[in-house]
């Protein structure tokens, strides 16, 4: 009798012992997946705050890429009031006649291109704007005779700032139909001569 006993006990041990090894087993195994589960979810959120910070600090350029347009566009349409409505040949007249000689103003945020401080340094292709208004008179535009516009490329999903005549900016996605083939110069506009990539008149 006191055998069995020792031996009834001695099995008791053995299985208290072997379901406490299960438990720390399937507790390891659960400390891992709640680790994995942890590392992937962090993963997951940090690249949605990556793609959200990009967004963002894409949005502010385009933003900062509109005000040049729009203080381009004002400065401008001071030059041509002072002229009789007509425009000036090139972007350069206005660093030459000091109407805007801050040369950020030639350049997009983020862009390689140098800011020129000179009239010259701005016609050697030292701009990152196109101008579409040598040889014309505001008082022979429409208000949607597109004046100046961001080079394409410079802005990401090829988004370009378009300034008219009327002063507004708008953001575009790709440069309008109307405006592709006087940059190819497959065809003359009414609107005269234009500017290449260099800010100089065609």
């Amino acid at each position: 009798m006191p055998v069995l006993l020792t031996q009834y006990r001695t099995a008791r041990r053995r299985a208290a012992r072997s379901r406490a090894a299960d438990r720390d087993v399937r507790r390891g195994m659960m400390t891992r997946r709640k680790k994995s589960i942890v590392v992937i979810c962090s993963l997951f959120i940090g690249a949605l705050l990556l793609v959200s910070l990009w967004n963002a600090r894409e949005r502010a350029r385009r933003v900062n890429d509109a005000g040049n347009v729009h203080a381009l566009m004002y400065t401008l349409l001071m030059y041509a009031e002072d002229h009789e409505k007509a425009l000036p040949e090139d972007l350069g007249v206005l660093i030459e006649d000091n109407y805007c000689s801050t040369g950020r103003v030639y350049v997009s945020v983020a862009s390689p291109t140098v800011p020129p401080q000179t009239a010259e340094e701005l016609r050697s292709g030292r701009c990152d704007y196109i101008y579409f208004g040598r040889g014309l008179n505001l008082d022979e535009c429409s208000d949607q005779t597109v004046i100046l516009m961001t080079r394409p490329g410079i802005r990401k999903a090829g988004y370009v700032s378009l300034g008219f005549a009327d002063g507004r900016v708008e953001g575009h996605i790709g440069v309008p139909e109307h405006l592709q083939s006087r940059l190819s110069g497959d065809r003359p506009s009414h609107d005269g001569s234009f500017e290449q990539e260099d800010g100089r008149g065609r």
